[in-house]
């Protein structure tokens, strides 16, 4: 499986947020809290269901300014494989 690009909507820190992966490598870095682990949560769900901890009762909604999470928002995730395409809602 090859994936080209990551799109996600309302996904824990990430209101609206697309990568586009390269042909070879992509790396990902930055600052402690900037939604690294989010990616990385984000293909464990499209592909098993549960986080990249294992765990199925993740709850994936933004947080808002409070921290608290916000309700009546849909959580998506895309992925472009090349040939098809991946959702998981």
């Amino acid at each position: 499986m090859k994936i080209k690009r990551l799109k996600l909507t309302n996904f824990k820190g990430h209101r609206e947020f697309m990568i586009d992966f390269s042909e070879t490598v992509t790396n990902i870095f930055g600052a402690n809290g900037t939604g690294k682990t989010s990616i990385k949560d984000a293909f464990f769900w499209l592909l098993t269901g549960k986080d990249s901890y294992g765990r199925q009762d993740v709850d994936f909604r933004p947080f808002d300014e409070k921290g608290q999470p916000v309700h009546d928002v849909d959580v998506t995730v895309e992925a472009v494989q090349i040939g098809r395409a991946s959702c998981r809602e």
